[in-house]
C-alpha cells in the first residue's frame, strides 16, 4: 500500500466507508527531542506494534519513531507479536532521531491455569532490560518457533522456559488477552490473583507490572457510517478476537486490575497498545486486521481500535481522565482485596458518580505510583545496545606462537606461489598491500573462517566458487576462494575492501545445491548452532496481490 495515495469505498448501508489518508513519500525529520526537565516526567509507550506484527500493525517502524520524536518523547518500545523481526530497523530509526530504543515482544504463553482457559495461549509483554535479557528473549522466541516448525500452531512460550530465561526481562501482564486480564474480565478474581502471584515468582516484584489499558469507544455513527473520533463518554462495547463480548467496561476492568495489583503489592503501568502511528492511520490498520482474519470490514466490531496510536502524554491524560481520577482517589478499603472475592466483581459506580468520588475525606495516597509516570521509570531501566556496526568474528584454532594475521599471511604466500609460476614482484607488492589493510581493519579471522569452510568443502569434492567483489582481491585469489586473477585483469581491490568505508567484507561463495546441506551441517558442528544463522528474508506482496487483498477487506470481492 506504500504507493497508494487514496482509496475510497463507495458508501453502502451495510458497511463502513473508509477514507485512507494521503500517504506522503517523504517528510522532514523532526528535531531530536530535548532531554526531559527534572520537573516534567515524560510518558513512554511500552506496548507498540509495527507492520512487523504481520497483518495487525498498521505503520512502518520509521513512522512510529517519527511520531514519538515529533511529540518529544525520549524513548519508545517495539513489542511486535512473537518476534524481534524489526529490531535492527528500529535501532537505526531511533539512532537517527536520538530516541532511546526499548526492545521487546508480545509473546504467547501457555496458561498457568489451563483448566480455566478456553484460549490455547495468553499474551504477555516482555521488555529487555539488559543485554542478557535480550539474549533470553531471543532464546524464548527461538524455542517457541522451533516447537511448531509446521506453523500449524502459534509459537508458544512454555512456563518452564519462562522460568529459565526470565533474567534481564521486565514483564507487563498485557491486555485482556493476557491471562490476568482475561480472568479479571471473566470474573475469576482469585484465579487471576493466583496467576499474578505465579508471574511474580518468576520475575520478582521489581520486574513485573500490571498493565492498564483504557479504551472507551462506541459503535460507528449510524447516520453517516463514518469512523469518527472516539470519546470516553460514548457507549462501551468490546469483543475478543473470537467474537465474544467483553464482560466489564473499561473503567470497571481497570479498577479491578488496580485492586488486584494492590493486593499483590505490584505496581501499575499504563500503555496504549499502539498499532499505528497517527490517528489518521486507523483505516490502514483496520484493513490489515480484516485481511489477517480473512473477513471483510463490513460490520467490523472493534471500533475502539481508533484510539491505539502514538499519543502524547497530554492526550492520554485527557482521554483516560476518568481512570486516572479513580486511581488517585482510592479509599484504603479499595486496596484491601475485599472486592476480589470471586465473581461477579462488585461495581463501584456509586463511589464515582458523574463527577468522580462523592466522598473525598480520609483518602490515602494512591496504592501505586502514577501509572503514566512509571513508563519513564521502566524506560530508564532498559539499556540494550545492539552494537550495530561492531564486528564479532568466529574464532578458528590458531597454532601456538601464531596470530590470526601471521597465519593468514602464511597461507596467502603459500597460495600465491601455486597461482603464479614464477611469482611477479607486482603480485607480492599487491598481496602485501591487501594484507596490511586487512590487518589494520581487523578482518584476519574472517578470511581464515571462509578459507577453512571452502577448504573443507573442496576436500570432500563439493563444488564451490567465490564471486562478486571478492574477485578483486589477490588475497582471495591466493586462498583459492575466487578464480579471477586481479593482477592480470587490473581489478580494483578497494571495491571489495575500503578503509574509508568501514564495512564487513563480503565474500559470496556458491556451493553445489545438492550438497549444500552438508556444508551447513559442518558449520553448525564447528561453530555451534547458537552462533550460526541463516539469513532471513522478509517477503513482500506484489502490487497486484496487495490490491486484491485490500479489495477483499473492503468488501469488493
Amino acid at each position: 500500500m506504500d504507493g497508494m495515495k487514496t482509496l475510497n469505498q463507495p458508501p453502502r448501508p451495510e458497511s463502513l466507508r473508509l477514507e485512507l489518508p494521503h500517504l506522503e513519500p517523504t517528510r522532514p525529520e523532526p528535531s531530536p527531542p530535548d532531554p526531559p526537565r527534572p520537573d516534567a516526567t515524560p510518558f513512554v509507550h511500552l506496548h507498540v506494534h509495527s507492520n512487523f506484527s504481520f497483518l495487525d500493525g498498521g505503520s512502518h517502524i520509521e513512522d512510529l519513531v517519527f511520531r514519538a520524536a515529533s511529540l518529544g518523547q525520549p524513548a519508545l518500545a517495539l513489542t511486535d507479536h512473537d518476534g524481534l523481526y524489526g529490531a535492527v530497523r528500529f535501532a537505526k530509526a531511533c539512532a537517527r532521531l536520538s530516541i532511546k530504543p526499548i526492545f521487546g515482544a508480545e509473546v504467547q504463553v501457555e496458561p498457568v491455569l489451563p483448566h480455566l482457559a478456553p484460549p490455547h495461549s495468553y499474551h504477555l509483554v516482555l521488555l529487555a532490560e539488559t543485554r542478557a535479557g535480550y539474549a533470553n528473549l531471543c532464546r524464548l522466541l527461538t524455542a517457541a518457533h522451533l516447537a511448531h516448525p509446521d506453523r500449524k500452531q502459534p509459537p508458544l512460550v512454555t512456563l518452564d522456559s519462562l522460568r529459565v530465561h526470565a533474567e534481564g526481562l521486565i514483564c507487563l501482564t498485557g491486555c485482556r488477552q493476557g491471562e490476568v486480564g482475561y480472568l479479571v474480565d471473566a470474573g475469576h478474581a482469585q484465579e487471576a490473583r493466583t496467576v499474578l502471584l505465579t508471574l511474580k515468582e518468576i520475575f520478582a516484584e521489581d520486574r513485573l507490572y500490571v498493565e492498564l489499558q483504557y479504551f472507551a469507544y462506541h459503535p460507528p455513527a449510524p447516520t453517516t457510517g463514518h469512523l469518527r473520533h472516539l470519546h470516553p463518554s460514548d457507549q462501551e462495547i468490546g469483543f475478543y478476537p473470537d467474537g465474544r463480548p467483553w464482560r466489564l467496561s473499561c473503567l470497571t476492568y481497570c479498577e479491578q486490575l488496580g485492586r488486584l495489583a494492590s493486593s499483590c503489592k505490584l505496581p501499575l503501568v499504563f500503555t496504549n497498545n499502539v498499532h499505528y502511528a497517527e490517528a489518521s492511520d486507523l483505516a490502514i490498520h483496520l484493513v490489515c486486521r480484516a485481511a489477517g482474519r480473512d473477513q471483510p470490514l463490513s460490520g467490523y466490531p472493534e471500533n475502539h481500535l481508533g484510539t491505539r496510536y502514538v499519543k502524547s502524554k497530554a492526550e492520554l491524560e485527557a482521554f483516560a481522565e476518568p481512570l486516572l481520577r479513580l486511581l488517585r482517589t482510592w479509599r484504603p478499603t479499595d486496596c484491601s482485596g475485599e472486592h476480589l472475592e470471586g465473581p461477579p466483581f462488585t461495581s463501584t459506580k456509586s463511589q464515582l458518580g458523574p463527577e468522580g468520588p462523592t466522598n473525598l475525606t480520609n483518602l490515602d495516597p494512591p496504592p501505586t505510583s502514577d501509572p503514566l509516570l512509571v513508563t519513564w521509570e521502566i524506560a530508564k531501566r532498559c539499556n540494550v545496545d545492539l552494537e550495530l556496526g561492531a564486528f564479532h568474528f568466529p574464532q578458528v584454532p590458531i597454532p601456538e606462537g601464531e596470530t590470526a594475521y601471521s597465519l593468514l599471511a602464511k597461507r596467502c604466500f603459500k597460495g600465491i606461489t601455486r597461482r603464479y609460476k614464477p611469482v611477479p614482484p607486482e603480485a607480492i607488492k599487491l598481496l602485501e598491500k591487501e594484507l596490511r589493510m586487512i590487518q589494520e581493519m581487523g578482518f584476519a579471522h574472517y578470511f581464515l573462517v571462509v578459507h577453512d569452510i571452502v577448504r573443507w568443502a573442496r576436500a570432500r569434492g563439493i563444488p564451490c566458487s567465490g564471486r562478486g567483489s571478492a574477485g578483486n582481491s589477490i588475497v582471495c585469489y591466493a586462498l583459492d576462494l575466487t578464480a579471477s586473477d586481479p593482477l592480470r585483469h587490473n581489478l580494483l581491490f578497494e571495491r571489495f575492501l575500503n578503509p574509508y568505508r568501514r564495512e564487513m567484507p563480503d565474500i559470496d561463495v556458491d556451493f553445489c545445491s545438492v550438497r549444500r546441506d552438508e556444508v551447513i551441517e559442518h558449520i553448525y558442528k564447528t561453530f555451534g548452532p547458537e552462533n550460526v544463522a541463516v539469513v532471513a528474508n522478509v517477503n513482500t506482496l506484489s502490487p497486484r496481490t496487495a490490491v486484491r487483498i485490500v479489495a477483499e477487506a473492503l468488501g469488493f470481492a
